[in-house]
């Protein structure tokens, strides 16, 4: 490895590894009288063995890099695809096979005519490689690449039709070993949806095609033939989860590819299915603003947190909207409430999964079955809503809401006004902490505390309110709310830093920052000791913190008084200072959102109002359907004895 160029670090690291390394050999039970020490090669299963492979692919890398420019490879540990766009490719194809064939002889490396593949877009290309099949394998028109199946001819990229035959596969499996509807989603999650997301921001697949993975996928949950008069839109909310969805996860991972293109700065066009995917969703992207039914965001000041929770909240809102049960959109401003459907989905039976996606067995499915159970009021064939809410004999007596909301087993929120939010001048409140941070002296290293707070209604940036808050050595600094969409006690103590960030980097000294945000300590530490970050998220901001970088000097620091025995660095102020600053920037973002609470306590009346109808609903609806549910089962069983 030294003769090869390996790093003397690497390999001392290795070599001391090794030094102490004894094994005892056992044959059928009786082990040797001393151990053995290995002398060559490394041990099986050393997680060295794929990093030095991959040290050795990365020599041979650089040197058809080299070698032959123009020529795109990529490599996946020891396999390796090789592909050009020329006009003519193959002579770029067969140089890289021979520079590459020279790298392997001196790695020690052997070629494996069996798994040689080779594939081209056009027939001459096709004939070109044929001259080469002993070194490239046989020219095909459809290859497998990492267990994905590609194709060079035709409208699709992808074999749809293998993808439908392995979900159907997959799916068959997933119910014969999966007893529960939740574990059946992890698996489909899992098993499923990963055999097409992936290539969701380039690839169209025909709706026909996607109307029958969804199919696939709900079936698979249900563990059986999915029942008649379900709501699509409570199944996948409350049962399977929006992101087990088939046309979701295309459209999310389309929209989540964007994102990140534009939030990296990486340049080129947008996807493909960019604007399908907006137009199912009802967004807006212009430059790198998106807008959205819940209001306007930045690409590089939301997290992927926020954006997907956002897509989430788009794709709930459409299946409300196309639902049979709804007859049309959720009214503007409102959220449905379904935490206790959720709740009875736990027992875990198909009944509970039937009853919580508004599809209660009662009168009507007995009847189509050749059997009768009238109503306790009289009517012969009651249905569940009748059972439910307009029996005279089990009379409801509580609010009937509306028939939407009956129907859905889901109460709507229908919340005020949230107040107007309070303006802060965030130029004044940097140049506070800039005032205190030059007055402190030039021997003496000046140390900040920052914090953010939020407080919630209910699920939902618009249902949340955040702040933060900067406090020094004598008290608070500065404070006020977030002024972006991304409204959580992160979003406050990510505004915060940036806040104390760009005073920083006015000041052009170091300062010590506590903060009780461990993760963005960690990374703020990292980022200083490496001068490397690489962000999926939150670009703006750390554009912003990058100014300061230099300069900063984190720490952790618990809150409300947590981990008694945590102390700061040497040369930082006690503990008790440290924390009593922190106290201050926890209660100075607090103070910020107090003008939120009474309308914030009103949300929170009406949504634990909502969850006590919908418990009420639910328990109901279930005990009054348990008759009906019992009556088919046993007619059920009469059939197949019979048969």
């Amino acid at each position: 490895m030294e003769w090869w160029g390996a790093p003397s670090a690497t390999t001392n690291f290795l070599r001391d590894f090794y030094s102490g390394q004894e094994r005892f050999v056992c044959v059928q039970e009786h082990f040797a009288a001393f151990p053995t020490s290995g002398s060559c090669s490394l041990l099986q299963g050393c997680p060295f063995s794929p990093f030095l492979l991959n040290c050795l692919m990365a020599y041979w890398s650089r040197v058809v890099e080299r070698e032959v420019p123009g020529l795109s490879f990529g490599v996946f540990l020891d396999d390796r695809t090789l592909w050009a766009c020329d006009r003519d490719p193959i002579p770029l194809l067969s140089r890289g096979v021979e520079v590459g064939a020279r790298i392997d002889r001196l790695c020690g490396f052997e070629l494996h005519p069996n798994k040689l593949e080779s594939f081209g877009t056009s027939d001459s290309v096709r004939e070109g490689l044929m001259e080469l099949a002993d070194t490239v394998g046989i020219p095909q028109v459809d290859f497998k690449l990492l267990g994905v199946r590609y194709r060079t001819q035709g409208q699709a990229v992808y074999a749809a039709e293998d993808i439908t035959s392995d979900l159907k596969e997959r799916g068959r499996r997933i119910r014969m070993v999966a007893l529960s509807s939740k574990l059946r989603a992890r698996l489909v999650a899992i098993l499923m949806i990963s055999k097409f997301r992936f290539c969701a921001p380039w690839v169209r697949f025909l709706a026909a095609t996607i109307d029958g993975w969804t199919s696939q996928v709900e079936m698979t949950i249900w563990g059986r033939k999915t029942p008649s008069g379900r709501s699509a839109c409570l199944f996948w909310n409350v049962v399977a989860g929006l992101e087990q969805h088939p046309r979701f996860a295309l459209h999310s991972a389309a929209l989540t590819h964007e994102w990140r293109r534009l939030g990296s700065g990486a340049g080129g066009t947008p996807g493909p299915r960019v604007g399908a995917a907006l137009q199912a969703l009802g967004w807006q992207l212009e430059g790198n603003s998106w807008a959205t039914s819940s209001g306007a965001f930045s690409t590089g000041h939301i997290s992927e947190r926020g954006f997907r929770g956002e897509l989430r909240r788009a794709w709930r809102d459409h299946l409300w909207a196309v639902d049979t049960k709804t007859g049309g959109p959720i009214s503007a401003g409102s959220f449905p409430v379904w935490s206790e459907l959720g709740r009875h989905t736990e027992a875990g039976t198909f009944a509970s999964l039937r009853v919580a996606c508004g599809a209660a067995q009662d009168g009507r499915d007995l009847q189509r079955l050749g059997g009768s159970l009238p109503c306790r009021c009289g009517v012969l064939t009651p249905s569940r809503h009748h059972l439910t809410f307009d029996c005279i004999a089990d009379a409801w007596t509580l609010d009937r809401r509306t028939e939407v909301e009956r129907r859905m087993l889901t109460p709507l929120v229908h919340p005020d006004q949230a107040p107007p939010s309070v303006s802060a001048n965030e130029d004044l409140a940097i140049s506070a902490v800039v005032q205190a941070l030059m007055a402190c002296p030039d021997d003496e290293i000046p140390i900040l505390a920052l914090d953010g707070g939020a407080i919630s209604g209910f699920h939902g940036a618009e249902w949340q309110r955040a702040s933060w808050a900067v406090a020094g050595p004598g008290g608070l600094l500065a404070s006020g709310e977030v002024p972006t969409f991304e409204q959580s006690a992160a979003a406050g103590e990510r505004w915060a830093l940036r806040i104390a960030a760009l005073a920083v980097a006015r000041v052009g000294r170091e300062v010590r920052v506590l903060q009780d945000n461990l993760a963005l300590v960690v990374k703020l530490s990292r980022w200083k000791a490496s001068r490397v970050l690489r962000h999926r998220e939150l670009w703006t901001f750390w554009d912003d913190i990058a100014t300061a970088i230099p300069w900063l000097l984190a720490y952790w620091v618990p809150s409300h008084g947590k981990k008694q025995k945590w102390c700061p660095p040497v040369d930082w102020p006690d503990a008790s200072i440290c924390r009593q600053m922190n106290d201050w920037a926890d209660k100075g973002a607090s103070a910020v959102l107090d003008h939120y609470r009474i309308w914030i306590s009103s949300l929170r009346g009406r949504v634990d109002a909502a969850n006590q109808w919908a418990a009420d609903v639910v328990r109901k609806q279930a005990r009054v359907t348990e008759p009906f549910q019992k009556a088919i089962r046993e007619r059920m069983s009469d059939r197949r004895h019979s048969l």
